[in-house]
């Protein structure tokens, strides 16, 4: 095997070191028979682990793509780069060894500077944490909530628990069930808890899922359906033990002044309410009633009673911690992308932190249409200091050289100059970076949870005559997914790759149908574009509303998921680049249901 640079790109202005990051390598057939004896090496020669996971194999058998997940150090608003190589050197053993102990109570996760209880009956997502003997939580007083408005806090109960990696880097556990609530439909929920050797972090990826069918009277898919659950919080509560905080800060935004508290029984919160752009009342937000429910441009930040501090954007880190400590070490939180997929709310007080993916404090209930779900990532530091997630809010960008995906032939259409540059295709003459793309997100306000990831379809805008901001989505036509993941590869520029993730997970949560109780054309299809040249109404990504009756040929309205536009390679991309099973699975459940 030869040599692979990898590059790894800081795009948040914050020095990382040895950080963990994880990256999907393709291989030419025959290249590598065994991901044994690798290793990575920085550019001063340096040797560290790599821990490895087979995504796909050749005919022949040897490995197709590869998952290393590896730790990197990069200074600040620059790149450092690293080789995959065969090493015959003896790499130290790691002192801390990651372990699972299973009982019938709880699965036990030690790392070597946390052991983490996850309680088997309850979804908390922590019974206990405790850090060098120490108790972070109040035992077994952690919760997940979830509130049908009204009709009270229900807790999900636990289904089933499983490994789905285990290394000695990272463990990662999936744990899967639902709410039980006495009346109406009970949701479902997947959360994936990653852990890190020698470390107190833990990345949590938290999805709620309708599984409901839509009734989808007339042909028509819109907001406000009988199959849509509407609900009024999901909330995620982390009760302190008594005296393990003194103080709560929050910076909002990288580069902020940090508020806040000392001594004080005072509650901070942070509370994203829209996107804070200037379309931030867009008609793309618009609700079942067709109203757009916002009071508020961007965020606020709140002591008490008394807002402290208002702003447009965040994407805040939250700290409880004891001042006085040795090493000021404290639990803290961030969420990548919480200004971008509103409403988030975090909130803190000596007693409890709360995470809000969906907050009782915005002015309307929250619609979760049948078949549609939505994943959160969640940061969560149990022992680190005020400023010590401040990298999560973005986090490092991996990308081998382009020569690595070409010399694999793992994808056709990659083409590079004899220069070693990437020729002109296609999407050169379509769109001249992804800048503009990005930019066309401000155009609509393309943000929300719901929204954040879609691509604008601004061409189905020919015929429009007024001034109304015109909503149409694109829905992955023609796979720009695979197309942006295709441009990523080729030229490293990280842009490309965050336009590609954010579709992805677009893709996977929103345009997917996420039931298997409709009709059989349509569960677990993939819903296209909206419909032609004609606002998207209150259809949101799903093609036809009743409000396209009003249109001057109303025959072609009608109709749902449609197997003639079904792309999934992007799909299959950011699963080879990420490991992310859900999305392996989505591709062959979209070749099944064809």
């Amino acid at each position: 095997m030869r040599n692979k640079k990898l590059t790894l790109i800081e795009t948040g202005g914050v020095s990382r070191y040895q950080e963990y990051v994880q990256a999907g390598i393709p291989f030419a057939k025959g290249e590598l028979a065994r991901p044994d004896g690798l290793a990575l090496a920085s550019q001063q020669g340096t040797l560290q682990p790599v821990q490895t996971t087979v995504l796909k194999k050749w005919h022949d058998g040897s490995i197709k793509w590869l998952l290393l997940d590896f730790t990197a150090t990069v200074p600040a608003a620059d790149s450092s780069n690293y080789y995959l190589v065969n090493s015959l050197e003896q790499l130290p053993a790691n002192d801390q060894q990651m372990q699972v102990t299973r009982s019938a109570e709880s699965w036990q996760v030690t790392t070597g500077a946390a052991t983490f209880f996850i309680d088997t009956q309850l979804f908390r997502p922590f019974s206990r944490v405790v850090i060098a003997d120490r108790e972070v939580l109040l035992p077994d007083s952690a919760s997940c909530l979830f509130d049908l408005d009204g009709a009270g806090k229900v807790l999900p109960v636990v289904a089933s628990i499983q490994i789905e990696t285990e290394g000695p880097l990272r463990i990662t556990l999936r744990i899967e069930g639902r709410f039980n609530t006495k009346d109406g439909y009970s949701p479902d929920y997947c959360c994936r808890l990653h852990f890190f050797a020698s470390s107190s972090h833990v990345i949590l990826e938290l999805t709620l899922c309708n599984r409901q069918p839509a009734e989808h009277p007339g042909g028509f898919w819109d907001l406000g359906d009988p199959g849509s659950l509407l609900f009024r919080e999901f909330t995620l509560e982390f009760p302190l033990q008594e005296g393990f905080a003194n103080t709560i800060c929050c910076s909002p935004a990288q580069g902020s002044t940090p508020c806040s508290t000392a001594d004080s029984g005072d509650t901070l919160a942070i509370y994203q309410e829209s996107s804070g752009g200037k379309n931030w009342r867009s008609p793309i937000h618009r609700n079942r009633n067709g109203k757009v429910p916002f009071n508020m441009p961007g965020f606020s930040v709140t002591i008490g009673n008394e807002q402290v501090f208002k702003g447009d954007r965040a994407t805040p880190v939250v700290w409880c911690g004891n001042s006085g400590n040795s090493g000021n070490k404290g639990f803290g939180v961030v969420l990548p992308d919480f200004w971008q997929e509103f409403p988030k709310a975090i909130e803190a007080n000596l007693n409890v932190l709360r995470v809000s993916l969906f907050p009782a404090r915005f002015p309307d209930l929250h619609e979760l249409q049948g078949g549609e779900q939505k994943t959160t990532t969640i940061h969560l530091d149990f022992a680190t200091s005020p400023t010590g997630l401040e990298w999560a809010r973005a986090p490092l960008t991996v990308v081998a050289s382009p020569d690595v995906y070409q010399a694999s032939h793992v994808i056709a259409d990659l083409p590079l100059s004899a220069s070693g540059e990437v020729s002109s295709i296609l999407t050169d003459l379509l769109v001249n970076g992804p800048e503009l793309l990005l930019a066309k997100r401000e155009i609509t306000d393309e943000f929300g949870w719901r929204n954040f990831g879609e691509i604008h379809a601004d061409h189905e805008s020919a015929y429009h005559q007024t001034k109304e901001i015109f909503i149409s989505h694109y829905n992955n036509q023609y796979d720009i997914c695979g197309g942006m993941y295709r441009r990523f590869l080729a030229t490293g520029n990280p842009l490309w790759g965050e336009l590609a993730r954010d579709l992805a997970h677009h893709l996977l949560d929103i345009d997917i149908y996420h039931t298997e109780q409709d009709r059989e054309e349509y569960n677990n299809g993939l819903f296209w574009h909206t419909i032609h040249y004609i606002p998207a109404g209150l259809s949101t990504h799903r093609s036809f509303s009743r409000e396209h009756l009003q249109a001057p040929d109303s025959r072609a309205c009608g109709g749902g998921p449609g197997a003639e536009h079904c792309y999934t390679s992007g799909l299959l991309l950011h699963y080879f680049l990420t490991g992310n099973t859900d999305y392996r699975d989505a591709v062959i459940k979209l070749a099944q249901w064809c």
